[in-house]
């Protein structure tokens, strides 16, 4: 039965290693539609939006996702449905990882400044002694 059924949703030209991709891709986007009504009263409780405010980033969310969604298209019918899919991974990777492992504090202006410059100008000086 659930074969019969995602057969009805993807159709029977996916190939069988794409299949859990389409899985995480439907998963993810049904937690984020669940997502969309409390971010809107997160946004007006917490950040002080105005419903116009609001409004105004959602209508620019969606006019976001339409865009994007014909840009992959495009390009899936270009390079092919899997080289998309992955890649579409593999840049979001850094953000959940981003967000999964704990983040790292820095204090001071002078840590950050070291930091800006570059690895190797953020390593601590040798203690004298």
């Amino acid at each position: 039965m659930l074969r019969r059924l995602s057969r009805l949703i993807w159709g029977t030209d996916f190939d069988p290693a794409i299949r859990p991709l389409l899985l995480a891709a439907f998963a993810g986007t049904f937690a984020g539609s669940a997502a969309f009504p409390f971010l809107g009263i997160w946004a007006v409780k917490h950040l002080g939006a105005s419903q116009v405010q609001l409004s105004v980033g959602f209508l620019l969310g969606a006019i976001s996702a339409i865009a994007s969604g014909w840009l992959g298209g495009h390009l899936s019918d270009h390079l092919g449905r899997r080289r998309i899919m992955l890649g579409d991974y593999n840049w979001k990777l850094p953000s959940f990882l981003d967000r999964l492992l704990p983040r790292l504090k820095v204090e001071g202006r002078a840590a950050q400044e070291a930091a800006a410059r570059g690895p190797s100008d953020a390593l601590p000086e040798p203690a004298a002694g």
